[in-house]
């Protein structure tokens, strides 16, 4: 510890040192007990599974032959017939499909929301609770979907029953309702 005597200078920076360590130590507290209430409050980002495959559909071509009646080799040229291809099928439902595992949970309980689109991948649903008056809220989490499927989790301390839904915000598309019961 300086003394009286201590040159100024070298007072000046115990002190700066002595508040830089207050400042990160009172830093540090403030940003573990916001990550605390974030979490108590149920406002978490989860992170979306990686799906275990991937299926790249392969579409179907006709060939053509060479000139000579035979099957056309890589070294024969372009072909003066074109190559017919069979565009892919829109896909035939649209339905959202949900389902919530486990279906009770206490206050804060991890509730897993899975479900089906046929959608683009990278399209992003968006989690809505049912309020008391009968509006949908959204809910701040959301899920992407990947191969016509989606993965997200929720926490909420929203005690009793709970209507949950998926919500495609660009189509408007809504997926069956899941109730769960918290408490």
């Amino acid at each position: 510890m300086p003394d009286e005597d201590s040159p100024w200078y070298v007072q000046l920076l115990i002190s700066t040192a002595v508040l830089i360590c207050v400042a990160i130590l009172v830093g540090g507290i403030a940003a573990v007990a916001s990550l605390k209430v974030a979490d108590y409050a149920g406002i978490t980002t989860p992170q979306t599974p990686e799906p275990e495959s991937v299926v790249i559909p392969t579409l179907p071509t006709t060939s053509a032959t060479s000139p000579s009646g035979g099957q056309r080799s890589p070294t024969d040229g372009p072909s003066t017939r074109p190559t017919k291809t069979r565009s892919p099928k829109p896909p035939q439902n649209k339905a959202i499909t949900l389902t919530a595992s486990p279906l009770q949970v206490p206050v804060y309980g991890q509730i897993t929301l899975t479900g089906t689109y046929s959608a683009t991948d990278g399209t992003t649903l968006q989690v809505q609770r049912q309020e008391s008056n009968g509006t949908w809220a959204d809910f701040p989490v959301d899920a992407t979907v990947t191969g016509g499927t989606f993965s997200t989790y929720i926490e909420t301390g929203r005690t009793g029953t709970n209507n949950i839904r998926m919500i495609d915000p660009a189509t408007s598309a809504t997926s069956n309702v899941v109730t769960v019961d918290v408490g």
